[in-house]
C-alpha cells in the first residue's frame, strides 16, 4: 500500500501516454479522424500486483469513451471518460473530453469528480504536432487539494517510408517538464518497433506492434534502472 501511495499521487497514474505505441488516446482532437475502433490493454508496473492497470477504448465515428482502471482492494481509481473530435480547419484538428473520476481508499468513503481535457493536432504532411492539456478546471479532492493542470506537446516527423521520429514535452504545474524521444520503425508492412527514452525518471522504453487484417497486437515495455520491467499488453480492431 505504502509503496503505491508513494510512486503515483490519486488520479495522476494515466496523465499521459504510458507508450508511443499507445498515445492516440490520449489527445482528443485525433477523434477527428472518423472511424470505428475497439481497444484493450493491460498493465503491469515494475511487476507488481498492486501497480495493475486495466484500460478499454471504443471509437465511433468522431466521439470515444475511454475506461480505465488502477489499483487493488486497498487503494483503487477508476475513470470513464467520453471525447469527441472535430475538423478545426485544412490541417488543424480540435477535441474535448470530460471524464468521470471515482477514487477508492480503503475504509474511506468513495471519492468522486470529473475533469476536463483538451487538445489540437497539426497535419504537416510528413510530420504532425499533438498539444494538449488535462485536469483543465482543477478539479478538487482530498480535503481541498487540486489535481494540478497538465500539459503535453508533441512532435513526429517521417525521415522516409519506414521510419519515424518524435519527441515530446510533458509536465504539470510547480513540477519541471520530462522529456521523451525515440523513433518507429516499420521493417515489414504489418511491423511497427519503437524503441525510446523518458527522463524524470530515466527509462529505456521499447515496443513492437504486430497487424493482421483488421486486428492490432501490441506489446510495450520499459526498464527502469532501479524498479525493473513494466509490461503492457494490448489488442485492437478496426471493423471497417
Amino acid at each position: 500500500m505504502i509503496v503505491v501511495l508513494a510512486l503515483f499521487g490519486l488520479f495522476e497514474s494515466a496523465l499521459f501516454p504510458e507508450y508511443e505505441l499507445t498515445e492516440e488516446t490520449y489527445n482528443p482532437a485525433r477523434l477527428a479522424r472518423e472511424q470505428v475502433r475497439f481497444a484493450c490493454a493491460g498493465t503491469q508496473k515494475f511487476g507488481l500486483a498492486d501497480l495493475r492497470a486495466c484500460a478499454g477504448y471504443i471509437q465511433y465515428g468522431h466521439a470515444g469513451l475511454a475506461l480505465h482502471s488502477f489499483g487493488n482492494q486497498y487503494y483503487r481509481e477508476q475513470r470513464a471518460g467520453f471525447g469527441f473530435g472535430f475538423p478545426a480547419g485544412r490541417v488543424i484538428s480540435a477535441g474535448l473530453e470530460a471524464t468521470l473520476l471515482n477514487g477508492r481508499i480503503s475504509q474511506r468513503p468513495p471519492l468522486w469528480g470529473y475533469t476536463l481535457k483538451a487538445g489540437c493536432r497539426l497535419d504537416l504532411g510528413r510530420g504532425g504536432l499533438d498539444i494538449w492539456l488535462n485536469n483543465i478546471n482543477r478539479p478538487v479532492f482530498v480535503s481541498g487539494d487540486r489535481l494540478p493542470l497538465s500539459a503535453a506537446c508533441r512532435v513526429e516527423y517521417a525521415a522516409d517510408r519506414r521510419l519515424t521520429v518524435y519527441a515530446a514535452a510533458m509536465g504539470q504545474e510547480d513540477d519541471p517538464p520530462f522529456v521523451r524521444f525515440g523513433l518507429m520503425m516499420d521493417p515489414a508492412p504489418m511491423v511497427r518497433i519503437q524503441a525510446g527514452v523518458v527522463t524524470d525518471p530515466t527509462l529505456v522504453e521499447y515496443g513492437i506492434r504486430l497487424e493482421t487484417g483488421r486486428l492490432r497486437c501490441l506489446y510495450a515495455g520499459s526498464l527502469h534502472p532501479q524498479l525493473g520491467l513494466t509490461h503492457c499488453f494490448g489488442l485492437s480492431c478496426l471493423p471497417r
